[in-house]
């Protein structure tokens, strides 16, 4: 597995396995109720968790099956089955509708994070998910990356596979590559 770590908080989990890793300076692993899975193209994800994580306030109106997230001047607010959700007072669509299983509401991953102002990223060769509080800069196994990385070695795996393979497939392939870059370096400088 890789070492990852922001330098702010990340989350890391996989496609369904009930066990994520919270990394905020040392690694702690976090086991969930459900295990996050896809629903029409979406990865639904337990509410509670990933909110807490990043130090967000859930509230559950039960009479109302409601969910209030609150972080910092950040307020959402979604109804359990409906399509639509409220980010600082505007009404948002939502592509698929937060559910309840086995007692935890899950809800649209992306949608969630990123109304947080969160980074989240899909390793699609490891089905890995990673969120991150802080986009600005991720370190690998003791090395440093920026999305531009990401976008130049993107650039030139696309410039020469771009007919053959999709644009989700090149994305994973720059990431697997700077990961591999990553490890290759830090075990070079473990041994002089």
């Amino acid at each position: 597995l890789l070492s990852i770590s922001a330098y702010a908080k990340t989350m890391q989990f996989t496609m369904g396995d009930y066990d994520a890793k919270v990394d905020n300076g040392a690694i702690e692993v976090r086991t969930m109720e459900v295990a996050p899975y896809t629903v029409e193209g979406r990865t639904m994800v337990p509410v509670r968790i990933i909110s807490e994580v990043f130090g967000a306030k859930v509230d559950y109106i039960h009479d109302e099956l409601k969910v209030v997230i609150e972080l910092g001047d950040k307020n959402i607010s979604l109804v359990i089955g409906e399509n639509k959700a409220t980010v600082n007072g505007e009404v948002v669509a939502l592509d698929v509708p937060s559910v309840e299983t086995n007692g935890r509401t899950l809800v649209p991953l992306r949608f969630v994070s990123e109304s947080l102002g969160f980074d989240v990223k899909y390793v699609a060769v490891t089905e890995q998910i990673i969120i991150t509080d802080d986009a600005a800069a991720i370190v690998i196994n003791d090395s440093k990356f920026y999305p531009a990385d990401i976008a130049a070695v993107y650039e030139r795996y696309y410039s020469q596979y771009g007919s053959m393979y999709g644009e989700e497939e090149i994305l994973s392939a720059a990431v697997v590559m700077i990961s591999d870059y990553a490890l290759y370096e830090s075990e070079a400088n473990k041994w002089g």
